[in-house]
């Protein structure tokens, strides 16, 4: 039997079935905020970039050489030794040690200003920032005592910090997100029913699918005695 499906029949269930729809989703919408309450927290990110230490008599090829050094050398900003001894630095503020730093500090190389680029994310914005500058001490001592010579230095320190997970922006997401879905959800079951229903709501329904011509339709009717 051939499925057939009625779209403005489908859409006047689905108009006639609103109220009930917005009412679950409003409902899901409550439950998924309340659910979330007191879930998650911000994420600041706070950044430090170093810099090759060049001379003026150096030649442009000895500059490009020291560029390519840094780039070579980004690994070490965050190996273990240089993180312990930014923890040193920090005076292990908030219990901050080397392995937790290696959690919250990347490095990069930035190949348009050739600069590395140290950043610390913690949900202290204080302490992002004060670890973004520790690693950088660390990590350009670290040089000099691997080349023998101050061979970086520090562009600038961070004294700014920069949001980069707003907690109650994603749970506001999630809670519409769950609310679309179910509201998606439902309407689909509500189709499926009706496309699914045995009712018959016209005479296509009762002509076998168009297959034999029908007059008309007499209904089964009980009639009471005395009327």
């Amino acid at each position: 039997m051939e499925l057939r499906i009625d779209i403005w029949r489908c859409a006047y269930v689905l108009i006639n079935k609103i109220h009930y729809i917005a009412l679950i989703c409003i409902l899901v919408f409550a439950g998924a905020y309340y659910v979330t309450s007191g879930t998650g927290v911000n994420v600041y990110a706070a950044r430090t970039s170093v810099y090759a230490t060049t001379d003026t008599t150096f030649t442009l090829d000895q500059s490009r050489h020291m560029t390519q050094a840094m780039q070579q050398y980004v690994a070490v900003a965050t190996s273990t030794k240089v993180l312990a001894n930014a923890a040193e630095l920090m005076g292990h503020m908030d219990g901050v040690t080397g392995a937790a730093l290696g959690r919250m500090v990347t490095a990069s190389f930035s190949s348009d200003s050739s600069m590395i680029i140290i950043t610390a994310r913690s949900e202290s914005p204080r302490l992002a920032m004060s670890a973004s500058n520790a690693v950088a001490a660390a990590f350009t001592a670290e040089l000099t005592a691997i080349t023998g010579r101050n061979m970086a230095q520090i562009l600038d320190v961070a004294t700014s910090y920069s949001l980069v997970y707003n907690a109650q922006t994603q749970r506001w997401r999630n809670c519409i997100f769950a609310t679309i879905a179910v509201g998606m959800l439902l309407s689909m079951a509500i189709v499926a029913k009706e496309v699914l229903s045995k009712r018959v709501t016209s005479l296509y329904d009762v002509s076998l699918d168009g297959q034999i011509d029908i007059l008309g339709v007499i209904p089964e009717m009980t009639v009471e005695k005395g009327q």
